[in-house]
């Protein structure tokens, strides 16, 4: 089997260990209902799932649901009938439906952010003594200064430059202003509780954990220091899969990805899969 990296910008032979593949996959941020986007980046892992099984390999399938996030809260607030985490729920279930629906092949490991907070507390704490993570007001952040591979993904992937990282984060839910960072890059592992929002109890004060911390802690869970393969869509490779890469690397000091697979976005009439396009009318609620 041959897959593009990635990292190399090129197509590889997918060189397997000890007859194992260990796949994570970026899942769904459950403020609204799935589309077209998100079934690509699930069916491209379907198939490749399907392929590598079919040739008598184990594979270790991990996904993600950031079920901890600024767009679901905002979402929640903007319907008014619901909390945040029974609209997570309910948005979950109703893409697992539609999966099913399709025949994707489930993960083995489905993993909500909510359920992996105590291996979050022990990452940091590790990034923390490494010196790699700092405290600024109850708030945790990534030195983006400390690690001098912090680019490698993103510029592999076409980015240049300072700037162009810091606009892609900033597109990406950054906030370059935040007077808490030593750099306007450095990303968020921990934010100290704000008013209206839900908050966890945690070594460093109530709060809630960061986006990208969110993947590392749960491929680092089910999956160990090493992952073979992370998948997700090509929108997002920086920063949100070159965060969790670094903060990875840094932690195991090793290679925690042989390769990034990236799904491409998928457009209708000329726009992205995640623009605002007018929906038809529920027929089911008329009739009814």
């Amino acid at each position: 089997m041959q897959l593009f990296n990635s990292f190399s910008q090129h197509i590889e032979p997918f060189v397997v260990q000890n007859d194992e593949v260990k796949l994570y996959v970026c899942g769904i941020t459950p403020y609204d209902t799935a589309h077209l986007g998100h079934a690509f980046v699930f069916t491209t892992c379907d198939i490749l799932v399907r392929s590598l099984r079919s040739q008598g390999l184990r594979v270790v399938y991990v996904e993600h649901v950031t079920a901890i996030d600024d767009p679901l809260f905002e979402r929640a607030r903007e319907l008014g009938d619901i909390s945040w985490d029974q609209l997570a729920r309910q948005e979950t279930e109703r893409c697992v439906r539609a999966m099913h629906a399709i025949h994707v092949v489930m993960p083995d490991h489905f993993a909500r952010a909510s359920e992996q907070l105590s291996t979050m507390f022990s990452l940091i704490e590790r990034l923390l003594q490494s010196g790699n993570a700092y405290l600024s007001d109850g708030w945790m952040y990534f030195d983006v200064r400390s690690d001098a591979q912090f680019a490698q993904l993103a510029f592999a992937s076409g980015l240049m430059g300072y700037n162009q990282l810091l606009e892609s984060a900033n597109l990406n839910g950054n906030d370059p202003h935040d007077p808490r960072k030593r750099d306007p890059l450095d990303f968020l592992l921990w934010r100290g509780a704000v008013a209206g929002e839900p908050a966890w109890p945690s070594p460093w004060g109530p709060g809630r954990p960061g986006w990208h911390i969110e993947c590392s802690a749960t491929a680092t869970r089910f999956l160990g220091p090493h992952i073979d393969i992370h998948g997700g869509g090509a929108d997002v490779l920086f920063p949100h899969h070159s965060c969790p890469h670094r903060a990875n690397r840094v932690f195991d000091r090793g290679t925690p990805v042989c390769a990034i697979l990236e799904a491409r976005r998928v457009s209708q009439a000329g726009r992205d899969e995640d623009e605002q396009v007018p929906r038809e009318p529920d027929r089911r609620s008329q009739a009814a």
